[in-house]
């Protein structure tokens, strides 16, 4: 019997292009991969609304990994969400960290499954919003508007209130982890998760609750918020155009990069 994989990728810059399409000729051949018995898990850093429109595109049935690992989402035939799994944190660990910082706050992104908010959508990059049927964006100081747990924040802090902010961080380390992806206009970014929470370990899980060979998992990626799939994969793929981080720790490289079909390429070469 050949090996039936389980075949987890990010999208932006990996299975999307530039351009955030999907070739078609990747569309038929994972029309193909599916019929064949595997399983392909889009794994990506987008709430799970950013992912719904390549589900379409890809005709997938199976459940979505959004958030970096912070949340599960399982549709109908419709692509309505019809059960999901979250991997919160609490909202008084969120309210704290805020006000801690708050002078010091360019800019805050907080997200939970139906819903988003954020003090100024101004100073938020625009492709963290996904708008549409599926959220509510709220606007306004986060202690006021904020009424849930939320899964994953996004928080902005100028370089001058770093120390500040990662002594307020080092408070919550029980319950929450962290990572920077990025500097610009003398501020630094910052991803908040549920401390072990990332894409490797919910990949783990629904494979573990979808009764999936874990030891058949085939990831890739593009920059280190893939890194934890990537290491828990038994064939774990960075992209050629990814991060340099990245590339030094995979076991894998594609050959082509995400405007050539680099993923189904890659895939092409490994599934017979």
């Amino acid at each position: 019997m050949s090996t039936k994989y389980v075949i987890s990728l990010d999208l932006d810059s990996t299975l999307l292009d530039d351009k955030k399409e999907i070739s078609d000729e990747t569309v038929e051949y994972f029309k193909k991969l599916t019929n064949d018995g595997h399983t392909i898990i889009l794994n990506s850093g987008r709430p799970y609304q950013g992912t719904i429109r390549f589900l379409k595109r890809l005709g997938l049935k199976s459940p979505v990994i959004f958030s970096d690992g912070a949340g599960i989402a399982w549709f109908d035939k419709n692509y309505q969400v019809n059960k999901k799994i979250l991997f919160s944190i609490s909202r008084d660990a969120v309210l704290d960290i805020y006000k801690e910082n708050e002078e010091k706050i360019v800019g805050i992104n907080i997200v939970e499954f139906n819903n988003q908010y954020f003090n100024d959508k101004r100073v938020i990059p625009s492709w963290m919003f996904h708008e549409g049927e599926h959220i509510v964006l709220h606007e306004g100081a986060i202690d006021k508007i904020l009424n849930t747990d939320p899964i994953t924040i996004t928080c902005v802090i100028l370089k001058e209130g770093l120390e500040k902010f990662l002594k307020s961080m080092d408070k919550w380390k029980d319950e929450v982890e962290y990572f920077s992806w990025g500097e610009f206009d003398n501020a630094v970014a910052f991803e908040i998760f549920k401390k072990g929470v990332n894409k490797g370990s919910t990949l783990l899980y629904l494979c573990d609750l979808l009764g999936l060979d874990k030891n058949n998992v085939i990831a890739m990626g593009d920059n280190m918020n893939d890194l934890s799939m990537i290491k828990v994969a038994g064939i774990g793929c960075a992209m050629i155009n990814g991060s340099e981080s990245l590339k030094k720790q995979a076991k894998y490289i594609t050959e082509y990069d995400c405007n050539n079909d680099g993923v189904r390429r890659f895939l092409e070469k490994i599934i017979k």
